[in-house]
């Protein structure tokens, strides 16, 4: 069985406006050995027909449908569960990656083994894809994880981690799940890199 390099994973609920152009984001990237665990958190809208729609013609899309909505933390500790890759990146159902935002991440985990985790840059847009600003909180690059204890500095969907199955969503972190994640890491002295 093909191991990929990557899983990107993503919990989604009720996103049927974005979920359609965010699949093909990460479909039409650079990089091409993924697979994407997708995890349909019971939704009431068309989300679930668009996303089957979208695995049947992809084969590197999987979709795990909750039977009734579990909230971020199950479902995305549920897609880190299934994921089989090298490295695991992080999608949210309304949030487009650039196309080479994978080959990017894939290139500087590879150079730089001290790095655990690394994030970009974004872009914020409006509702008709137009750039309204961005989410420059730092200018420097490579190891933010000093600047990390003060505040969170990461996009959530922009982040790509090293799949070493230590690390896991907390609960009780309903708003932010991330920064959380992103503190156990730093606890066991991973470096976190921008």
């Amino acid at each position: 069985m093909h191991k990929p390099k990557v899983s990107v994973i993503m919990a989604v609920w009720n996103d049927e406006e974005n979920i359609r152009e965010t699949v093909e984001s990460i479909i039409n990237q650079t990089f091409k050995d993924w697979e994407f665990i997708i995890v349909q958190d019971g939704s009431d809208d068309r989300t679930p027909e668009i996303l089957e729609e979208l695995a049947k013609k992809d084969k590197r899309i999987r979709v795990l449908n909750n039977e009734k909505r579990m909230e971020r933390c199950f479902s995305r500790n549920r897609a880190i569960s299934e994921t089989k890759g090298k490295y695991i990146a992080v999608n949210d159902g309304d949030d487009i990656s650039l196309p080479e935002r994978l080959e990017k991440e894939v290139n500087y985990l590879d150079t730089n083994p001290n790095c655990y985790l690394v994030g970009a840059r974004a872009y914020r847009v409006n509702n008709d894809g137009k750039k309204i600003g961005n989410s420059w909180s730092l200018k420097e690059n490579g190891d933010i994880t000093k600047y990390m204890e003060e505040e969170n500095r990461l996009v959530h969907s922009s982040v790509m981690f090293r799949n070493s199955h230590e690390y896991k969503y907390r609960d009780k972190f309903l708003y932010a799940q991330d920064y959380d994640l992103f503190l156990q890491m730093m606890a066991d002295g991973k470096e976190i890199h921008l």
